[in-house]
């Protein structure tokens, strides 16, 4: 995606110091931008590092997962990652109601998670029917991006955050679409979305 004028910093999050992979600084931030017309992209920067230190949507999500894959409380750390996630799609999912000129909330929708996919860096196929669109994925989104890096832990930590930043986009157009997305990393990876009988299709 390209960029334009619009760049709106979402959050900032500190650096594990095993990420060297990503970066050699301590923090880095999270940047909505794009425009319309070519649409939105997610990804990270480190501060003042501008395209040089950029990572993709799916890297941001290994790298935050990677402070909390060490051993302590499983619970708070999935926690930690459905917030970060979470706060990440309720931006997106805002800035698409409030931009996207089209007429559902459906589609708005859908193009925020197309947004977020292709952050990813992720191969999909669409579909559309009355109703409802779904996206078919090879594999987790997560996966191409932590083939050398991220250990399974990690993985399955960012996926936590994954479906938050899906499930809070959704909401943050719509309360009543509803979101159908892959259990785990390994699990057959559709996401599915569905208008109820009075949303706009």
């Amino acid at each position: 995606m390209g960029s334009s004028d619009y760049k709106e910093q979402l959050l900032t999050y500190p650096i594990a110091s095993g990420a060297m992979c990503y970066a050699a600084e301590n923090e880095r931030t999270i940047y909505l931008q794009g425009d319309v017309k070519t649409g939105f992209s997610l990804c990270g920067e480190l501060p003042g590092g501008g395209e040089a230190s950029r990572v993709n949507l799916a890297q941001a999500l290994l790298e935050f997962a990677m402070t909390w894959s060490a051993p302590g409380d499983p619970s708070e750390a999935q926690r930690q990652m459905q917030v970060f996630g979470g706060r990440i799609g309720q931006a997106l999912g805002t800035h698409s109601a409030a931009t996207q000129p089209v007429n559902s909330q459906l589609a708005r929708a859908a193009l925020a998670l197309e947004d977020v996919l292709l952050s990813m860096e992720a191969p999909f196929a669409f579909r559309h029917t009355n109703g409802h669109v779904c996206f078919q994925l090879p594999q987790s989104p997560l996966r191409g991006a932590a083939e050398v890096t991220s250990t399974e832990r990690e993985v399955e930590l960012a996926h936590h955050a994954f479906s938050a930043l899906c499930q809070s986009t959704v909401n943050a157009v719509s309360s009543e679409l509803q979101l159908q997305l892959p259990g785990s990393p390994d699990a057959e990876h559709t996401i599915s979305l569905t208008a109820s009988a009075n949303n706009g299709r």
